[in-house]
């Protein structure tokens, strides 16, 4: 009778972002000053890893937001603001239309 044998089973990697780009519109919706959106465009334009990303999405009571919410901040809603997305390596990056400021994009 044979034996079972005991696999040895490696840790599971993070898996990378894949590289992806979306351009941006020529116009773009504002975000108000002060606010979460606020803060994540900064840090987005700048270029920001998913751990600095899901950081800005902690409430005030260190409750994060869903899994889904803080993979949209990192994507979906900036395209559906106007804005460009761009992953390079670990890193995302919002990209403004071509000659806007960021300051042009923060009401208030």
């Amino acid at each position: 009778m044979r034996r079972a044998q005991s696999a040895v089973v490696a840790p599971k990697r993070k898996r990378a972002p894949k590289d992806t780009i979306h351009s941006p519109k020529r116009e773009v919706k504002k975000v108000k000053a002060g606010t979460k959106r606020a803060k994540l465009l900064i840090a987005l334009v700048a270029g920001a890893t998913a751990d600095e990303i899901d950081a800005l999405c902690r409430r005030e009571d260190e409750t994060a937001w869903s899994k889904s919410a803080a993979s949209a901040a990192r994507r979906v809603f900036w395209r559906q603001l106007g804005y460009g997305t761009r992953v390079d390596g670990d890193k995302y990056f919002v990209t403004l239309p071509k000659g806007m400021k960021l300051e042009e994009c923060i009401l208030g």
